[in-house]
């Protein structure tokens, strides 16, 4: 998400700091270990 699509949703005024750090997307390798942890998508969810 982007820091306008957060303030697009929320239902008052945010403080955005000038500098936002972004997270990298996980590899799919990354992915693949993740649901191969949680096979049955108890804190993953099942991706509805």
């Amino acid at each position: 998400f982007t820091v306008d699509d957060i303030k697009e949703n929320v239902m008052f005024d945010l403080i955005i700091p000038d500098d936002v750090p972004t997270t990298v997307e996980p590899t799919q390798d990354q992915i693949d270990i993740m649901h191969k942890l949680d096979p049955k998508g108890i804190y993953l969810g099942k991706g509805e």
